[in-house]
């Protein structure tokens, strides 16, 4: 019926539940055991990314139900007249879970942006650089609880959302059209990836560090570019199943790629978000870390012992190569 991906049958959406759920556990367990082996304790960037893992969880199993029980990844029942049966128990479950997973994904997005600029503030120092990180990780406060309740209350009373598919408005006086509200979603939902990523960019250009603490560094960059890429495909998908639905109301079959891509944004940013922490893992890197320390272009002090306080004035400190391993 026009629209195909790669993942539009139930055996895949079950596939994609699976896979997105175990990758990203992969990751946090050896971030935890990266910890454990460099004997530091568990920070509150540690456990949002747990906070981020069970609502992954969570979006999976909602994918699943929606799968089993209803008609996620399938065509939806038409009638002789080849009109779309909105009445049918498994649309109805796919509806469900579908509302359940919006607010899920919500979840498992943004704690893992507080988690990354949490980690900023751990390895960067700078009253102004401070003051930027904490509006931003406010900022993702406010986007996470507004969009909560955007998508809880998109129908009033709430019953209704499971008979309202998005993109397909019958009941506009306790209803609104979702549409506008979801690209609305994924584009500043793009916006807060791009920022966090930019955020760090000024101070890491002033570092003068030896090859391997730069890949080390790199490393930030990577979990900020995984997070743009998956919110720029979702951002592409969203508009075009936003099309599609305009030109057909096969809605459980269009519909389904809003479901599982957010949680590929999910997991590729847990990964992304655990992949500087897992330095201690790998012995090369590990064994260049002891008696090491410099400083970037700018004289600020760049130090291996994250456990000793380092007063410094400079705006922009770079408090520990050793953080990527805390």
């Amino acid at each position: 019926m026009g629209f195909s991906t790669p993942a539009q049958s139930p055996g895949q959406q079950y596939a994609l539940a699976a896979v997105l759920s175990l990758l990203p556990t992969l990751f946090t367990a050896l971030r935890f055991y990266a910890r454990r082996l460099k004997k530091n304790a568990l920070l509150w960037d540690d456990w949002l990314i747990v906070v981020a893992l069970f609502f992954t969880y969570l979006t999976g199993v909602f994918m699943v139900i929606g799968t089993a029980l209803g008609n996620q990844g399938q065509h939806m029942k038409f009638d002789d007249h080849g009109r779309p049966v909105f009445d049918d128990p498994r649309y109805i479950w796919f509806l469900k879970m579908l509302w359940a997973g919006q607010l899920s994904q919500i979840f498992a997005i943004g704690p893992t942006k507080i988690s990354v600029l949490l980690f900023y503030n751990r390895i960067f120092r700078g009253r102004t650089f401070n003051i930027i990180n904490w509006a931003l990780i406010a900022l993702v406060s406010i986007w996470m609880i507004g969009y909560f309740f955007a998508n809880l209350l998109e129908c009033v009373p709430i019953s209704h959302s499971f008979i309202n598919a998005p993109g397909i408005n019958l009941d506009r006086k306790h209803c609104i059209d979702a549409v506008p509200m979801y690209l609305s979603q994924v584009y500043s939902d793009l916006v807060l990836d791009a920022l966090i990523l930019i955020v760090p960019l000024p101070l890491i250009w002033k570092l003068h560090l030896p090859v391997k603490q730069k890949i080390a560094v790199c490393c930030i960059f990577l979990l900020g570019i995984m997070a743009v890429a998956a919110s720029c495909a979702k951002m592409i998908i969203f508009n075009f199943v936003g099309h599609q639905l305009e030109l057909e109301p096969d809605v459980s079959y269009f519909l389904t790629p809003i479901v599982y891509w957010p949680m590929i944004q999910a997991a590729l940013q847990i990964i992304g978000a655990c992949l500087p922490m897992l330095r201690p893992l790998i012995p090369s890197v590990q064994g260049s870390e002891s008696g090491s320390s410099g400083r970037n272009r700018s004289g600020y002090i760049i130090s291996d012992d994250s456990s000793r306080k380092i007063p410094s004035s400079h705006e922009g400190m770079y408090s520990s190569t050793s953080s990527y391993g805390m």
